[in-house]
């Protein structure tokens, strides 16, 4: 089967030799050599086109990568304004996948449309000409009112309460407290986890700091390290991690974009006139899916806790959502 540009992952579970494989199928170097010999500008107006999962995301990346190329000093003001574009991303991502991931039954249209016109929205009303990532961009005003309207879409569908107060649930006594109180999707879903016993689902001794997701991005924060030592990096633990960045302002000072799934790498050198010569990416997907990644790691910890092929695909599923791929997937069980 012919993989387009956004790629796809191949993952074989083999209950015969209780192994696990994980194929990720991603055209990253058809599209960095489609990249080659473009101009910055055109660049700039390609990836957006080719990402549809975070884009702006991978639009900032871009923008980072051919500035430092061409030695351009970034203006302040303007880079602040595309992170809080990004950082919006990064959320208005989060709720979706609680939406659509964490719901058995189907996801509430209305609220999924709700949080789909946050990000058009403020792209359109900050940026002059609502063009956020070329050369040329220029602010034009944060309009606090989006902002306001989004964390009182988060404070009525998701925590069931002001962000502000949410966030300072820092022990696991508290959170249990809101799980049990809270009638929101993520609190029932939470609760789900731990009476079917599946909080610690997936968990293993998988090196955290080698993984680029919002777990990683999370850790240091008292419910995390709290949840880890109880749960594991198991699926409750991931779960949480979301909602703890959706309560917590991100202040991001790294040489990378944080993505929705983690650390998101653009790297770019250009000739002599000033065209792309190379042009490399480096996603969370590959890193977190790749053969001895994380989510093979886990993948391999469900085939030795778990004997029926049905549960142990419904397992699978919860566990790769978790890790949250951005690009589709195929799971095959083998049984010689």
């Amino acid at each position: 089967m012919q993989v387009g540009l956004e790629g796809r992952i191949h993952i074989v579970l083999n209950l015969a030799t209780r192994s696990a494989s994980v194929q990720i199928q991603r055209p990253l170097a058809a599209i960095q050599k489609l990249l080659v010999g473009k101009t910055v500008e055109q660049v700039l107006e390609h990836i957006p086109l080719l990402f549809s999962i975070c884009s702006y995301a991978q639009s900032l990346a871009a923008l980072n990568a051919c500035q430092q190329a061409l030695g351009i000093a970034m203006n302040k003001e303007l880079q602040t304004a595309q992170q809080e574009l990004v950082n919006l991303e990064t959320q208005r991502e989060h709720v979706l996948r609680i939406l659509m991931d964490w719901n058995e039954q189907a996801p509430n249209p209305a609220l999924v449309q709700q949080a789909m016109r946050v990000l058009p929205q403020a792209k359109a009303s900050w940026f002059k000409a609502g063009q956020a990532f070329s050369l040329d961009s220029e602010v034009a005003i944060i309009d606090t009112d989006i902002l306001d309207a989004w964390d009182a879409f988060l404070d009525t569908h998701i925590f069931a309460m002001p962000v502000d107060e949410w966030s300072r649930l820092n022990t696991l006594q508290a959170l249990q407290a809101w799980i049990d109180a809270q009638a929101t999707l993520p609190a029932q879903a939470l609760a789900q986890l731990q009476q079917q016993h599946l909080a610690s689902l997936g968990a293993n001794a998988f090196p955290l700091a080698q993984e680029a997701s919002v777990l990683k991005r999370q850790a240091q924060q008292p419910v995390i390290q709290a949840s880890l030592t109880r749960y594991g990096n198991g699926v409750f633990t991931r779960h949480l991690a979301r909602l703890v960045e959706l309560a917590n302002a991100p202040s991001w000072q790294n040489d990378w974009v944080e993505a929705a799934r983690g650390e998101l790498q653009h790297e770019v050198t250009l000739n002599a006139d000033q065209a792309i010569e190379t042009y490399k990416i480096l996603a969370p997907t590959d890193v977190n899916f790749a053969a001895s990644g994380i989510a093979a790691a886990g993948l391999q910890t469900l085939l030795q806790t778990t004997q029926n092929s049905m549960q142990l695909d419904h397992y699978a599923r919860l566990w790769i959502a978790a890790i949250d791929p951005c690009v589709a997937y195929e799971l095959e069980l083998q049984h010689a």
